[in-house]
Formats: structure tokens, sequence, C-alpha cells
């Protein structure tokens, strides 16, 4: 069943310009977050919402979970196919409630002698409505509320923060903040306060990817690649680029070269393994499944031998990140709107078969996945916890579960 994603929409990379939203939808899907100022009211439960003029639809459910100064959020229009927006806890006072939308909009709910009233704007909606709490939240939105993002307002912000990757002794985490690759030093449990990285910030750069040993990261970039030129007034594609440690920092990055970037395609978020081989993204490559799939490349004597993952792994609409075990026993995939998706993109784990191919990937259930965009799985074996980006409270956030908490995960790191 395919999903249709409005205001959410994540920097996958510098990747705005992947098609996220499919044409056909049954669900546009939106997040709540909180901001410095927690509501001075109980604003968690489950509100009915009805709309003055709202166009095809005169009732909603609105779901409010978490704690007062961490809110997570739910909107539910009834529609069909139903809509699911998405707002950003602004404000509160004793007896009103803002929330923003991605994009532009707003969702205020207010309260007077008749009850709890409010308006809501976004992209041609412009409704006044009416809401009265009916019960608790939804008892799975209160799951979600659980765990926090890493490093709230330090690491995770009110930015979009995407693609961690951590060094071998999960000492320091590389992630990506509009278009710049950044690094933080772990500080505890949280990390410190993020810098750039010496080779970034000039360009898109994003989806830092290290390898097991820390000398080599892969990333994603539209930065103009030197040796092969575009002709004039042609846009820079996404493509991959490697770049080598050196004493102190980071060397010069290099593109990798074709087949596995193509100039007229976007190739983008590589996962490599201890042997060299890589799995990669590209988007709309020909022969593929999907808007985007993934695709193997091996290395053999200098050149690279670059082959589809098949139908197993690619679907009709993307497959779009990963992580790759260094010993290629499993990978943990991105895939968006398959038929046991919780919501937009959701987290798989798939096994290496016996014939050296991958097994169907199977959905790494409600301890990852939420109603949300989830991607950018990282395992950091120093921790013994499972990296990834979800934007389950409005915007990118970072955040790690325990691989305990993840039974799919365990046989690959049980004793």
């Amino acid at each position: 069943m395919q999903t249709c994603y409005v205001g959410i929409q994540p920097t996958r990379s510098a990747m705005r310009v992947r098609a996220f939203i499919p044409v056909a939808c049954t669900a546009l899907l939106f997040a709540f977050t909180s901001c410095t100022s927690p509501p001075s009211f109980d604003a968690q439960g489950s509100w009915a919402v009805t709309f003055d003029s709202l166009r095809g639809a005169d009732s909603g459910v609105l779901d409010i979970a978490g704690d007062s100064d961490d809110l997570l959020g739910r909107l539910v229009i009834d529609r069909t196919p139903p809509r699911i927006y998405a707002l950003r806890y602004e404000s509160a006072s004793a007896d009103s409630i803002v929330f923003s939308l991605s994009g532009g909009g707003r969702f205020i709910l207010a309260s007077d002698t008749s009850g709890w009233q409010g308006h809501f704007t976004y992209f041609g909606i412009d409704t006044s409505l009416k809401a009265e709490r009916t019960g608790p939240p939804d008892p799975g939105l209160e799951e979600l509320a659980s765990p926090s993002p890493i490093s709230p307002g330090v690491v995770s912000t009110g930015a979009d923060e995407t693609f961690p990757t951590l060094s071998p002794d999960g000492q320091v985490m590389y992630f990506s903040r509009e278009g710049v690759i950044l690094r933080s030093a772990r500080i505890d449990e949280q990390f410190g306060a993020p810098d750039t990285v010496s080779f970034s910030g000039v360009f898109q750069d994003s989806a830092p990817y290290l390898s097991s040993d820390g000398s080599r990261m892969l990333f994603t970039s539209r930065r103009p690649n030197p040796e092969a030129p575009l002709p004039e007034g042609q846009r820079v594609r996404q493509n991959i680029w490697s770049v080598d440690a050196v004493e102190g920092g980071w060397g010069i990055p290099r593109p990798l070269p074709s087949p596995v970037n193509v100039d007229t395609l976007g190739d983008y978020h590589a996962a490599m393994a201890d042997d060299g081989s890589l799995i990669f993204v590209s988007f709309n490559r020909e022969g593929g499944f999907g808007r985007s799939d993934l695709y193997a490349a091996e290395p053999s004597e200098g050149q690279w031998a670059v082959s589809n993952l098949g139908r197993d792994i690619n679907s009709e609409a993307s497959e779009a990140d990963l992580y790759l075990d260094p010993q290629k026993r499993f990978m943990i995939m991105v895939s968006t709107d398959r038929d046991d998706s919780f919501g937009a993109d959701d987290l798989y784990l798939s096994v290496r078969s016996g014939d050296g191919g991958w097994e169907a990937p199977i959905n790494l259930g409600m301890a990852v996945n939420s109603f949300a965009y989830e991607y950018r799985p990282w395992i950091d074996e120093a921790s013994e916890a499972l990296f990834f980006v979800s934007f389950r409270r409005g915007t990118g956030d970072l955040y790690k579960v325990p691989i305990a908490d993840i039974p799919l995960l365990l046989p690959f790191f049980s004793p």
C-alpha cells in the first residue's frame, strides 16, 4: 500500500531533490515536536476535532503524547484516504497551544467559555475548528515518545540532523545537518557541540559513512567533479565521494569512478564492507525496479563491477539508505511503503544467504520504526546500540536504541 507524505519531507543527503512523495497516497504524515516552552496545561490526550470549512472532511483526531517538555503527536483527518498532518509545537499558555507546520502554516487551539476552539491553515487550508478531549492518547504513540533524541538542543535541534556514523571506539559521531558534515565527541552518555569537518561546509555534503577501522569515509555530495566536468548549465547531481583519514583530520576527497557514479543519475548513500565492496543507492538507473534501488559494487583489478541487488531487495517504491555489516553477514536497509510498514520509510533487516545473495527484508519493528520517516541505521558495537534518524518529532533527530531491544539483531551480537 502506497503512502503520500508531505510536511516531514527529510533532507536525505542533500536530497531534497529525491521524489519522496508517491503519486498515489493513503496518508499524509506529519509530526509534532516540542519547543523550549512546555504547555501550561495538560495537553496530552486524544482530541476529537471538528472543522468548519475543510474540503472533503469535517472531522479528525489529534493525539498528543509524551512529557510536557517533549511532546509527540499526530493529527489524523478523516478522509478517504485519511491524512495525517505534521505540526511542530511552538508555545502554550494556560488556555492555548500553538503548533506550526513544516513549510508554513499554523494549528492553534484555545479555550474560552464555550470550550476549545482554534484555527488550521496550511497550503490552501484555512478553517476554524472545535476540539474536545476524549481520553488518553493512543498507547502506540506513548511508546514512540521514548527514546528521546540524542543530546537535545546540542546535536538534535530544530534543524534536520541526519546520517549518523561512529568511530570504531564509539567516541566520535559524524552526521549531517543542512548540507554540512559535522563531528561531535562523546561526553558520558551524550555528545557535545559539533564542529564542521575540514572538507565540508562549501558544497552540499551529507551521508558520511566510516569504514570499520575509521581510516576512510564515504559521503554524498553535490560538489563539482573535477575529473568529469559537466556541460555548462547542467545541474550537478549527487555523487559518492571518498576521503582518507590523515594525521589530525581528513585528506582531499575524491569521487568514485563510473560505473558507481554515473553523471546522468543520482548515486548516493554508499556503505562499505571490510573486503572493499560497497552497496549504494542509485536513482532511476536503467534496469532498476523502483525510483531508487540498492546496488552492489565489487572492486576488481582497479575497476568496479556494479549489479542491482534484485527484486527480493528492491521494490517498486524506493530503497533509500542502508547500514552494511563489515563482514556482510547482514544489512539494515531503508524501504518505503512496504505492506508491513509502520509509515513512511522503515528500517528492515536482510540477512546474507548461503549463495551470496540477500534474503527478503524483515521489518525491525516498533522498537525503532514509527509512523514517520526512519532511516540511516548505524550499529555502534562499543555501546551495543543502533543509532538512526527519525522524524517522529517533526524534524530529523538522531536516536539510539539498545540492540537488546531489537530481537532480530540479537543473533549477530549475543555472546
